[in-house]
């Protein structure tokens, strides 16, 4: 997987028409928001802070995959061109504000672009699940799944909550 394929890949997998009742629900969107207990909200938080909590999440995803999902592509945000963050944007995979206002932004993304989580946007991370059709369950169950993975005692304490 690589960033291009993201890019050129014009239609993501939410935008198909092979979710159910598709004819009448384009997609079903799940978003958790979560935050380290041990450091500022992204708001106010120094750019060391921030730098911290880049590299807690991305020490976590370089070492295990979701089982659902598999491996998770990185992609940094002070390491791509503002045209490819727009793309992002547009195809619903990442927050105008990651794009535009974070400090060591990042998004892990699953193949299929049904996953999504953002690092140091609004909030510490934001677990977004988008899928075809009306699959609100689904989305929600997943969200759950990388949200169980995160809070695992081997990479922190998620103890500020909430869901979106």
């Amino acid at each position: 997987m690589s960033l291009e394929k993201f890019i050129n890949q014009a239609v993501s997998s939410w935008m198909s028409n092979d979710g159910p009742d598709s004819d009448i629900v384009l997609s079903s969107r799940i978003r958790f928001a979560r935050n380290l207990d041990e450091y500022n909200f992204p708001t106010l938080f120094t750019n060391g802070e921030a730098e911290a909590v880049a590299v807690t999440i991305m020490e976590r995803a370089d070492n295990t995959s979701i089982a659902a999902f598999g491996k998770l592509e990185m992609i940094k945000m002070d390491e791509i061109p503002s045209l490819q963050k727009r793309v992002l944007v547009e195809k619903h995979l990442i927050s105008p504000n990651l794009a535009e206002n974070s400090v060591h932004g990042a998004v892990l993304l699953s193949e299929n672009e049904e996953v999504s989580i953002m690092i140091n946007e609004e909030d510490h991370v934001r677990i977004q699940c988008l899928f075809p059709g009306f699959q609100l369950s689904e989305a929600l169950k997943a969200a759950n799944e990388i949200d169980d993975w995160l809070e695992t005692p081997s990479i922190m304490r998620l103890m500020k909550s909430s869901a979106i």
